[in-house]
């Protein structure tokens, strides 16, 4: 090379996906395709003398809503109380109304059933959420789970249709590596 510098070799990230098909259901008189997958829950422990994170999973998966006009995760409170989150703050949130409410936050691991990025392999692949809000009530959500922008935009989202001329959604994301002790994982359920 020119002027004796050498250039360093760099990798292109390693990315995982999420893969879950989309239903389309009607609104009214509109057509809206819903994004829906199953999701393992957890609460997350801080080890302050290690600065470690302690992750549990729940053993069985949840329904999860993915909402691109949602900033942030919301779990039905019945989860919240099945996995064990321990609330650490209040968050104020505003609705679709205007309307606005405090409610609980915690910190929450997400296990998703991801592939790498030839899809030869699936593995757990694990998110944590640093302040999951916790709705008043069941009744808030209509589901256990929605994933929200704070989750959703650590990747990127594709539409597309996959072998069985399916619609799917697709999530593709970095691939990181954090100091997370986790238990021996549960098997996080499929869609489909």
């Amino acid at each position: 090379m020119a002027g004796g510098t050498s250039a360093k070799e760099t990798r292109p990230p390693t990315y995982s996906e999420v893969v879950f098909p989309v239903d389309p259901q009607m609104a009214g008189n509109l057509l809206v395709w819903r994004m829906s997958s199953i999701v393992g829950l957890g609460a997350v422990t801080v080890n302050a003398n290690e600065g470690e994170l302690n992750v549990e999973v729940s053993p069985h998966g949840f329904l999860a809503v993915w909402d691109t006009g949602a900033p942030r995760t919301i779990v039905a409170p019945s989860v919240a109380e099945q996995v064990g989150l321990q609330p650490h703050g209040i968050v104020p949130i505003s609705g679709v109304t205007g309307e606005r409410r405090s409610w609980k936050v915690a910190r929450l691991t997400v296990a998703m059933q991801a592939w790498t990025r030839n899809r030869t392999r699936p593995h757990n692949h694990f998110h944590i959420v640093e302040e999951a809000a916790i709705a008043e009530r069941d009744s808030d959500l209509g589901f256990q789970v929605l994933l929200g922008m704070d989750v959703i935009m650590r990747g990127d989202l594709e539409l597309a249709t996959d072998r069985a001329g399916r619609r799917v959604v697709i999530w593709k994301h970095p691939t990181k590596r954090r100091a997370i002790r986790y238990p021996p994982p549960p098997p996080v359920p499929q869609v489909g």
